[in-house]
């Protein structure tokens, strides 16, 4: 069972775009993704 919703190296994490990295998480939850969701994992990408 995979646990994380994004997983990578540093060298691709910093080279990923918000956009990608939000779309695999997406991809990955088996949740629904509403706008606080959303805004929560940019803040997290952002910090």
């Amino acid at each position: 069972m995979q646990r994380a919703y994004f997983s990578a190296g540093i060298g691709e994490f910093l080279r990923l775009w918000d956009e990608e990295m939000l779309g695999e998480m997406a991809h990955k939850t088996e949740f629904p993704v509403n706008l606080t969701q959303r805004d929560a994992w940019v803040g997290q990408s952002n910090d």
